[in-house]
C-alpha cells in the first residue's frame, strides 16, 4: 500500500491521531506517511470562521467518505426522533422521554461528580424526589432546563444566541434573574501565565478573551450553511468546554446549546432527547482528541468521535422505546378474569355434538328406517325414549350475543335467586328421560340482553379490584417504577416502614385525596395503625393533611414544596 493509500485509509476509514497511526503501523518512522495524511486532509479542508485561543482558525475535513458518515448519523437521529413522534399513547411517550432523560442526567451526574444514585435519578424524573442533598443541585437544575425546552419553550423562539445562553444558565442555576453572565475573572493564574509561552495549551480562555471568542462562534452558528447541523452541535459541545465562558455549568450549557442547534433541523424538539452530554465525558480518548483539536484546529476529530459515541446510545434508546411499546401491548392482552374466561369459552371453540350410543344415532340413519318401522317401540317405552327434536336441540339453540366485560361484572352473584348463569354453563340438555318431560328453558339466551339494557350503571371500585384487564389504574407510575420508588423511599428515609412506603408509592397521584380507611384496607392493618401511619407520612411532608367535614384526607405534596 502506497503512502497516499495510507492517507486515505487513516482519514476516510478511521480518522486517527498521529500517535494512533504509530500504533496502527507498528513503527515510529511515519514522518512521510503523516505528511501525506496531513496533505490529503488539507486538500478537502473547509475553514470555519471562529478561532482558537491562540488565534488559529478551526477547520473541518470534508471528504466524501466523512460527509457520508455525517449524513448517515443524521438519518439515524431523524429515525430516532420519528420513533418518539409516532408514539400516540401519552403514557408511552412519557416513559420514552424518561428513558432518554435518564441517560442525560446520568452523564451530567458523572461530569459534575454529583454522586446521584440510580434510584434518586428515577425519583427526580418521576417527580417523587424528596432529598435535600446540595451535591445534586447541578443534576436537578439540568433536569429543570431539559423539561422547559422539551415541553414549554416555543420552538419558533429557539435561537442559539447569547439570549439563549443566558436563559439556559438561569434554568440550570434555577434562578429567575441572572446576576452574572460571562466570567469576569480566571479560575487560577495559569491562563495569564500561558500568554507568555510559545504555542501553549490552555485549560480555559482568559476572561478578557471570552466575549470576542463567543461572538465569533455564535455568529458562525447563526449564519453558516456550509456545514451540517450536527457539525455545529458538536462544535457547540466542544467550544464551551474549551473556552469555559461561565463560572460554572459550562458543560451543561454546551449540551443544551448543541441540542438547541440540532432542534432547528428536521429532528425538531426531540433533539433535546439526544444525549449530546455523552460527548463531554472526560475520558482519556476525549482528552487526547480535545487537545489535538486545540493545537491543530481540526474539528473533524471530535465530529468522528461524537458519531462513534452517540450511534450506539441512539440504538440502545430505540430498542428501549420499542420494548416500552411491546410492554403496553402485553398489558392490553392481560390474562382474563374467571368471569371473562367463562363468557368467552363457548365462542372460542366449536360446540361438541352430544355423545350418544349407536342406537340413538340410528334415528338419523336413512338405512335403518326399515328397521325402525319393523321394531316400533311400545307405548310404555316410547315416553321414556328421547325424541328427535331433543337430539336436534344443540343445533337449534340461537347463538347468545357476547356480553361486554362490564356486563359480566354486573351479573348478579350466585346468592341471587334470579342470577344469570355463566355462558359456559349454557349447554345442551343431557339426554335423559326426565329432561324430555319438561320444556327447555330459554332464559339464558335473553338475560345478557337485559344486562346490556342498563349501560349507565357506574362500576364501583370494589367491582374493579378483582384484577380485570380493563380496570383503570390511577397511579401514574408503572409497576416497575412503583417497586423502584418503594426501594428509594426506604433507602432515603429510614423512618418509614415498608407498609408506609408501599402505600405512598401506590397512592402518589397529584390532586387525589386518600383516607385512613384506604391505608387500612391496603395494608390490612388495624385502624389505629393506619391513622398513625398516615399522620407519619404527613409529618414527613409526603402528604398534606386536610379536614373535609368530619374526616381527614391526605393529598400528595408537589415536588419542591416538601420543605
Amino acid at each position: 500500500m502506497s503512502e497516499k493509500e495510507w492517507a486515505v485509509a487513516y482519514t476516510d476509514e478511521q480518522y486517527l491521531l498521529r500517535s494512533e497511526v504509530v500504533k496502527a503501523m507498528n513503527t515510529t518512522l511515519i514522518d512521510g506517511y503523516w505528511a501525506d495524511i496531513v496533505t490529503y486532509r488539507k486538500s478537502m479542508m473547509i475553514s470555519l470562521p471562529f478561532k482558537t485561543i491562540t488565534n488559529h482558525f478551526f477547520f473541518l475535513t470534508a471528504s466524501e467518505a466523512i460527509k457520508a458518515k455525517i449524513t448517515q448519523f443524521e438519518l439515524a437521529s431523524a429515525r430516532f426522533a420519528n420513533l418518539i413522534k409516532k408514539l400516540n399513547d401519552p403514557r408511552e411517550k412519557e416513559q420514552a422521554e424518561r428513558a432518554c432523560e435518564l441517560v442525560s442526567l446520568r452523564i451530567i451526574s458523572t461530569i459534575e461528580n454529583a454522586q446521584m444514585g440510580e434510584l434518586s435519578l428515577k425519583a427526580l424524573l418521576n417527580d417523587t424526589y424528596q432529598e435535600a442533598n446540595p451535591f445534586h443541585a447541578p443534576v436537578i437544575g439540568y433536569q429543570s432546563a431539559l423539561k422547559f425546552y422539551l415541553h414549554e419553550k416555543d420552538l419558533s423562539a429557539l435561537h442559539p444566541n447569547e439570549d439563549f445562553l443566558a436563559e439556559a444558565l438561569g434554568k440550570c442555576l434555577e434562578v429567575s434573574e441572572l446576576t452574572r453572565f460571562y466570567r469576569t475573572s480566571d479560575f487560577d493564574s495559569y491562563a495569564q501565565k500561558a500568554r507568555y509561552l510559545y504555542n501553549p495549551d490552555y485549560n480555559y480562555a482568559p476572561f478578557d478573551y471570552i466575549e470576542i471568542l463567543m461572538a465569533d462562534f455564535l455568529s458562525w452558528v447563526k449564519r453558516s450553511d456550509e456545514v451540517s447541523y450536527f457539525v455545529k452541535a458538536v462544535a457547540a459541545c466542544y467550544y464551551l468546554d474549551y473556552v469555559m465562558p461561565f463560572s460554572e455549568r459550562n458543560d451543561e450549557i454546551g449540551a443544551l446549546l448543541a441540542k438547541a442547534i440540532y432542534a432547528t433541523s428536521e429532528v425538531s424538539r426531540e433533539a433535546f432527547l439526544i444525549p449530546f452530554e455523552a460527548v463531554l465525558i472526560k475520558n482519556p480518548r476525549y482528552k487526547a482528541l480535545a487537545l489535538e483539536t486545540q493545537r491543530s484546529g481540526d474539528l473533524t476529530y471530535l465530529v468522528m468521535y461524537s458519531i462513534s459515541i452517540l450511534t450506539p446510545l441512539l440504538e440502545s434508546l430505540s430498542d428501549e422505546i420499542k420494548s416500552i411499546k411491546i410492554e403496553t401491548y402485553r398489558q392490553e392482552f392481560a390474562a382474563l378474569s374467571p368471569e371473562e374466561k367463562a363468557a368467552a369459552t363457548p365462542f372460542t371453540s366449536t360446540p361438541e355434538a352430544p355423545k350418544s350410543n349407536p342406537e340413538q344415532l340410528s334415528l338419523f340413519n336413512n338405512e335403518s328406517k326399515g328397521a325402525e318401522a319393523s321394531n316400533a317401540p311400545s307405548p310404555e317405552s316410547k315416553a321414556s325414549e328421547p325424541t328427535p327434536a331433543l337430539l336436534e336441540t344443540p343445533t337449534s339453540v340461537e347463538p347468545t350475543p357476547i356480553p361486554s366485560p362490564t356486563q359480566v361484572k354486573q351479573a348478579p352473584t350466585p346468592k341471587d335467586d334470579k342470577a344469570v348463569p355463566a355462558l359456559s354453563e349454557v349447554k345442551a340438555p343431557a339426554i335423559a328421560p326426565e329432561v324430555a318431560k319438561e320444556p327447555i328453558p330459554q332464559a339464558p339466551a335473553s338475560k345478557p340482553e337485559k344486562a346490556a339494557a342498563n349501560p349507565e350503571r357506574q362500576i364501583s371500585p370494589e367491582e374493579t379490584s378483582g384484577g380485570s384487564a380493563l380496570s383503570i389504574e390511577e397511579n401514574p407510575l408503572s409497576e416497575k417504577e412503583i417497586k423502584e420508588y418503594i426501594q428509594y423511599l426506604l433507602e432515603t428515609n429510614p423512618a418509614l416502614n415498608k407498609n408506609q412506603a408501599s402505600f405512598l408509592a401506590n397512592h402518589c397521584t397529584m390532586g387525589r385525596y386518600y383516607t385512613i380507611q384506604q391505608f387500612k384496607k391496603f395494608t390490612r392493618c388495624a385502624y389505629e395503625t393506619a391513622r398513625t401511619s398516615m399522620d407519619k407520612l404527613a409529618q414527613e411532608r409526603y402528604y398534606s393533611k386536610l379536614q373535609v367535614k368530619n374526616k381527614f384526607v391526605y393529598t400528595p405534596i408537589k415536588k419542591g414544596e416538601a420543605k
